[in-house]
């Protein structure tokens, strides 16, 4: 039952940061040279974590966290906490990693 509790959490996490992306203004999912997705991990407290990649424009890119609870909410704000910014290459985001550590954090 936990794995099913946890797949549906993943479920949410996307499709909340679909509209976090959506509705912020975020342009990585429309950037052509932005091949990849979101990347999410459980808490193990049965919310989740994620990490995204907001592209402005001319290679500018931003990496922004989000703790999502259990009940499907955004706990850091609307887009995120910022973790990082600057002018990467289009693929760097594959180089960013995500590992929970099983305390909720």
């Amino acid at each position: 039952m936990k794995k099913l509790v946890n797949f549906y959490t993943i479920v949410l996490v996307v499709i909340l940061l679909a509209t976090i992306i959506s509705t912020a203004g975020c342009g990585c999912l429309r950037q052509a040279c932005q091949p990849y997705g979101p990347r999410v991990t459980g808490d193990g407290t049965g919310g989740a974590i994620a990490i995204y990649e907001d592209i402005k424009g001319s290679n500018q890119h931003d990496f922004y966290v989000q703790k999502i609870s259990p009940d499907g909410n955004a706990l850091w704000g609307e887009k995120g906490v910022l973790i990082g910014s600057g002018y990467k290459e289009c693929d760097s985001f594959h180089e960013l990693h995500i590992v929970g550590d099983g305390s909720g954090g």
